[in-house]
């Protein structure tokens, strides 16, 4: 079941990336939402790098359904953010979600589902200018029962 939710986690998010209102066409970002700050980062889970998948940032001060910062976990678990295809984000509050795409299938089933909703994940950034070194790391944790 699990397998199946993974998956359907990562064609969704493979269609996301293709439909969320400016991140696809070459639609300008809106002024209102400012200049674009870069934002990258690391993300761990249980103090190792997650080897694949994408991040989104869910904007918190701004209309959600016009703005996901989102980018791709390389091979050594770095990332960057892109809006309406310009790389970084808005100044703003954020709630994360890490929705992973290993080459090892057991990590991906092991990330708690929280961190796949963005309703639930307990990841929050605030992105502004000159944010400092690891400002932008994203650190997950097993969830033990």
């Amino acid at each position: 079941m699990r397998l199946v939710r993974c998956r359907m986690g990562i064609l969704l998010t493979c269609v996301a990336l293709c439909c969320v209102p400016g991140c696809s066409g070459n639609r300008p970002m809106p002024k209102e939402f400012g200049a674009l700050f870069p934002v990258e980062g690391k993300v761990t889970f249980d103090g190792k790098p997650l080897r694949g998948g994408n991040v989104t940032f869910f904007a918190l001060d701004h209309d959600v359904k016009q703005l996901q910062p989102m980018g791709p976990i390389d091979g050594e678990g770095k990332y960057f953010v892109s809006s309406y295809q310009q790389k970084g984000a808005p100044a703003g509050k954020y709630r994360v979600t890490v929705d992973p795409a290993t080459n090892d299938k057991t990590i991906d089933l092991a990330v708690p589902d929280q961190y796949q909703n963005w309703e639930k994940s307990p990841l929050m950034v605030t992105v502004q200018e000159n944010a400092a070194a690891g400002a932008y790391d994203l650190h997950l944790k097993r969830v033990l029962r």
